[in-house]
């Protein structure tokens, strides 16, 4: 069961690189339907996911990606034509392996109930019968039949697979009986495997554990601080001499757990060409989009808090700055218009810039928006760069 676990985590992990790698490559495929090593790479993709979910009996992941393997072969061969209805066939097969492989998550967790909970048995009941309902229950501590009994404390441990369902119990949280969720971690005794599935280069670490070691690290410098004073309060040369290669060590460990938090933007950039093609052929719009300096490095939870934010740029840039083609026309533009998404390193910082060649912003507007929301007066008389800090009122 264990070993299983195992494989099950590393096609998730795997199969999650592979999705990324195929949604470039459609793009490529999209721009220039004769690439022919985007299109080989891409049927390689499909194929190797295909073949590790027959691995794990995972038919339904089986079946689309021979489907899109099969629509790739017989473009390769000459028996079919990359059209607009084949990349669309192609987007929503890497979507719906997206859900299917994320559904396939396993968790387990601690539901603590309110100790004035009136039929404390009947609430958990309810939330066992929402975990079946969006996904599979595999397990509970104690017994169903014990939780359905009410033969439990205040908490009760369910084991499933299906997203979404965690945070929708925690939403029950004081107000239906919920006190509380917990994710529950599970003890692996650790064990010393002759063979792996594949020989890995790279061992993927949760941000928490590394969060947990850059705390310890801390930890190291504050006691070798309080032992380098004691040590000159004492006058203990041997000691001082032991403390200066523990202090050379304390910091190449410090300095080593800062790169590993290290990751290129890439790891989250690399998700935003599939987006803005998707959000500009929805509003009719015609867009290249352009990325510079993916390779820089940033820390990872810095990272994930620019992704929102760098989101939210991009839907403004397609959705107000970039004009439609016909209008673009009649201005004298090219029919398709271009955002760029640029990351520059500057000394100790990274600038990330977002631009498009759009129509720009119409300050009147702002202007206009600002005085309905009671921001300004009526009368008022602002130059363009007072207007323009309005955009940034929440």
């Amino acid at each position: 069961m264990e070993r299983t676990r195992e494989y099950e985590e590393l096609f998730r992990s795997e199969a999650r690189e592979y999705l990324s790698q195929l949604n470039t490559l459609v793009l490529r495929i999209e721009k220039n339907p004769k690439d022919r090593d985007a299109i080989n790479e891409a049927f390689r993709a499909f194929h190797t996911i295909k073949g590790m979910a027959a691995s794990l009996g995972y038919t339904t992941i089986v079946e689309i990606s021979h489907e899109l393997e099969d629509e790739l072969d017989a473009v390769r061969q000459g028996k079919k034509k990359v059209t607009e209805e084949l990349i669309e066939k192609l987007f929503s097969g890497i979507d719906k392996l997206e859900g299917l492989i994320e559904k396939k998550e396993e968790r387990k967790i601690r539901i603590y109930l309110s100790k004035d909970t009136p039929l404390p048995a009947a609430r958990a009941v309810v939330i066992l019968n929402i975990i079946k309902s969006k996904g599979e229950l595999l397990g509970t501590d104690p017994p169903e039949e014990e939780i359905v009994k009410g033969n439990f404390q205040n908490s009760f441990v369910v084991h499933f697979r299906g997203a979404g369902i965690a945070e929708e119990i925690a939403s029950m949280e004081d107000v239906e009986g919920v006190e509380e969720v917990l994710e529950e971690k599970e003890e692996v005794e650790e064990e010393k495997e002759e063979t792996y599935i594949k020989k890995a280069k790279d061992v993927r670490v949760p941000i928490e554990r590394l969060d947990r070691l850059q705390n310890l690290v801390g930890e190291l410098v504050i006691g070798k601080e309080q032992i380098l004073r004691m040590v000159s309060r004492y006058n203990l040369p041997d000691l001082a001499e032991l403390m200066g290669g523990f202090s050379r060590i304390i910091q190449e460990l410090q300095d080593e757990v800062m790169k590993i938090r290290m990751v290129p933007l890439s790891m989250v950039f690399s998700r935003f060409p599939r987006y803005v093609r998707d959000l500009s052929k929805k509003l009719g719009k015609e867009v290249d989009f352009i990325m510079r300096g993916t390779e820089i490095e940033l820390d990872r939870s810095l990272l994930d808090a620019l992704s929102d934010p760098l989101i939210h740029l991009l839907r403004n840039a397609v959705d107000h700055g970039i004009e439609p083609p016909e209008e673009r026309i009649k201005k004298g533009k090219p029919r398709k218009g271009r955002i760029e998404l640029n990351a520059v390193r500057m000394k100790d910082s990274i600038m990330i810039e977002v631009s498009d060649d759009g129509k720009g912003i119409d300050v009147d507007k702002v202007l206009e928006r600002a005085k309905k929301m009671g921001l300004v007066e009526e009368e008022a008389e602002l130059t363009e760069g007072e207007i323009l800090k309005f955009l940034f009122t929440p």
